[in-house]
């Protein structure tokens, strides 16, 4: 059995971190170990965190138990990733508009538009990933953050009975895209800052303009993993995409799907839809790109100023 090192607490007061490196490796199939490598200012030495990514114990996955239809297990089964949306918790009751303002509106809807020339039949599953700050604009406070993306999730389970005609519009906006599920890649984040980093490692992701890239570039993995049925496991603390996925409209329960427990699950294609401002952090030459395509099957795209990664 593969034993992953407890490294948080061991590399406490070794200094400022200045420098961050991602390795991944496969070291039996479909289980991968992703390193990530701090290097301390304080002796100048190198500490790293493991992250053992490896399939759930149990046969299905969220996003497959929930959204699944029976005769997708006949072909490849595509999840499409149509937006990255970044927001800050506000110090008041929540407001829908406080996190889907009128760029966002456009940015997503431009994206839905690319997606459906790719996917005319909408047979992919949609998600949309919610990456949303504490009031201090950091991943600090947890609860603050779990708290706003139980509420962005509830507005679009309603049935849309809004009296704000924004309202209405930011609803129809996910609903008539087809979005099935949203990741919470905000509770990740501030997950990953509690349990699987110590407080200069932290630091370095949370100040530092590099650091801030390379934690989206290593939960860009983890969800990615998420998607793909898997959890992680760093510093004896197991992630499940469990925990991380919210389901928003739910195939089975329209009607289209069935029971996928006893089926034979198809291949999981991914496909990832970035905005024009994700370009260099995506780009054929981005830490995140190489690090993918020494395990996956990858293709990069440009179409319209939106960054296509597909996954295989």
């Amino acid at each position: 059995m593969l034993q992953i090192e407890t490294t948080t607490q061991a590399f406490e007061g070794l200094g400022p971190v200045s420098d961050v490196q991602l390795k991944m490796e496969r070291v039996r199939e479909n289980t991968n170990i992703l390193s990530v490598s701090f290097l301390h200012e304080l002796g100048n030495v190198w500490r790293l965190v493991d992250f053992l990514f490896r399939p759930l114990p149990t046969k299905s996955a969220v996003h497959l138990e929930a959204l699944l239809c029976t005769g997708a297990a006949k072909k490849v089964f595509t999840v499409a990733d149509v937006y990255p949306l970044n927001g800050t918790v506000k110090n008041r009751r929540f407001k829908i508009t406080d996190f889907v303002r009128p760029i966002h509106r456009k940015e997503i809807q431009q994206q839905v538009e690319i997606l459906d020339e790719i996917d005319c039949e909408k047979e992919h599953v949609r998600c949309l990933v919610i990456d949303f700050k504490d009031q201090t604009k950091r991943y600090d406070c947890l609860q603050e953050i779990s708290v706003a993306e139980k509420e962005f999730a509830a507005f679009f389970k309603g049935d849309g009975s809004y009296k704000d005609k924004t309202q209405v519009d930011i609803y129809n906006l996910i609903r008539k895209g087809k979005v099935n599920f949203f990741i919470n890649e905000g509770s990740l984040k501030a997950g990953l800052i509690k349990r699987a980093f110590n407080s200069e490692q932290s630091d370095f992701f949370q100040k530092n303009e590099k650091g801030s890239r390379l934690l989206c570039q290593l939960c860009e993995v983890i969800m990615n993993g998420f998607k793909q049925g898997c959890e992680f496991v760093v510093n004896e603390h197991r992630f499940n995409p469990n925990d991380y996925i919210t389901v928003v409209s739910n195939i089975i329960d329209d009607g289209e799907g069935g029971d996928c427990e006893e089926l034979e699950l198809p291949p999981i294609r991914l496909l990832t839809l970035y905005p024009n401002y994700y370009q260099g952090t995506y780009s054929l030459n981005s830490a995140y790109y190489r690090l993918i395509t020494n395990i996956f099957r990858t293709r990069h795209e440009d179409k319209n100023g939106t960054t296509i990664i597909t996954i295989e």
